[in-house]
């Protein structure tokens, strides 16, 4: 079984990989724990994404008051004993 620093660097590599067209701003580690069965990790990334959705109906200056435009998204990854990333979900923080 590959060690937890292990499972993270595989974490993060697979979510790179994924999301290759945007950048993964404030990536960060915010929980890794070993699954039920003992043989997994299961790692939860978090970091900031742009939101897709434009509002054109709310003038620019008016839009920064209301945010940056960036929303963290918790990804929650699944990691074999040979350190292959078998899944990843929509992972909130419980």
């Amino acid at each position: 079984m590959v060690t937890a620093r292990k499972a993270v660097e595989s974490a993060e590599g697979f979510l790179r990989s994924i999301y290759s067209d945007r950048a993964l701003d404030g990536l960060r580690i915010e929980e890794i724990e070993k699954a039920e069965d003992n043989t997994q990790w299961l790692v939860t990334l978090s970091f900031f994404m742009k939101e897709d959705v434009k509002n054109d109906s709310v003038p620019p200056p008016l839009a920064s008051m209301f945010g940056s435009g960036l929303n963290r998204v918790y990804k929650r990854l699944c990691v074999a004993p040979d350190g292959e990333v078998e899944s990843m979900r929509i992972g909130p923080l419980q």
